[in-house]
């Protein structure tokens, strides 16, 4: 499975070339995904820095979570500030932080001459995708079931519209039909930039089943989880009984 993020930004106009997060955004989103427990690791969006060409952070737009529009249907977030520039100089990157952390630095195709006194607009799209190829413990194809909502919860906590649910994986629900079959806790463990959430499953007899709902923290209260990766089968699977099955997922984020 694959998490991808990659921005597109501009002064005046977004440029059309998209690049690649940071990796401080990296990092915390893998930590988040492998904490032992519920964590709030990463954390909004709240500055864009305009970076000269000598690399010196110039001019600062503070935002909040109102500023940015989500577009939940293709996995979108937009933004666009207008600022005056403070002095002159020839911007060269813009920069996306979250306090001290910089989780995007968007390189211009070409340097651009400020001069003190000029408005100018910065715009910035970033965009999530997630990407089902494959996973171990089951045979056939897989395709992405309805549930699945990563993108959503990362587009959430980066704007600060929702923090309070993460994006942390805790347990694995296997189902047959709408009948849950059992709820398994994940080992997870970390190498490079992949996340592997894993759980083993030793039924007393063989158990038919067809779609796996990697899950979040549950709210008694809401009845929701926090995140859900669900994964449907084209064929039924079999869980043999007396032994133990092993399911494994991996999440590569880039």
């Amino acid at each position: 499975m694959k998490l991808g993020i990659r921005i597109r930004a501009g002064l005046n106009t977004i440029e059309p070339k998209s690049q690649s997060p940071m990796s401080d955004l990296i990092n915390d989103i893998i930590n988040e995904l492998s904490a032992s427990s519920v964590s709030s690791i990463i954390t909004p969006i709240n500055k864009i820095v305009i970076v000269d060409n000598q690399g010196n952070e110039r001019d600062t737009i503070d935002i909040s979570s109102s500023d940015w529009t989500i577009d939940y249907i293709n996995h979108k977030m937009s933004i666009e500030k207008t600022f005056v520039a403070q002095s002159s100089y020839y911007a060269y990157k813009i920069r996306l932080k979250s306090d001290t952390k910089i989780y995007f630095e968007y390189t211009l195709s070409e340097v651009k001459e400020v001069y003190a006194g000029d408005e100018i607009k910065v715009t910035v799209e970033i965009s999530v995708s997630f990407t089902i190829t494959g996973g171990s413990g089951f045979t056939g194809n897989i395709s992405r079931g309805n549930d699945t909502d990563i993108e959503k919860r990362l587009l959430e906590i980066l704007t600060g519209v929702n923090t309070v649910k993460r994006m942390t994986f805790m347990n694995l629900e296997i189902y047959s039909g709408t009948s849950k079959l059992t709820s398994l806790s994940l080992n997870k463990s970390v190498s490079n930039n992949t996340v592997t959430l894993s759980a083993s499953w030793n039924p007393t007899s063989d158990q038919t089943f067809d779609d796996l709902h990697f899950r979040g923290f549950y709210d008694p209260e809401t009845g929701e989880y926090d995140i859900t990766i669900e994964i449907n089968f084209d064929t039924d699977q079999t869980a043999i009984g007396g032994s133990y099955n092993n399911f494994t997922l991996n999440i590569t984020v880039s």
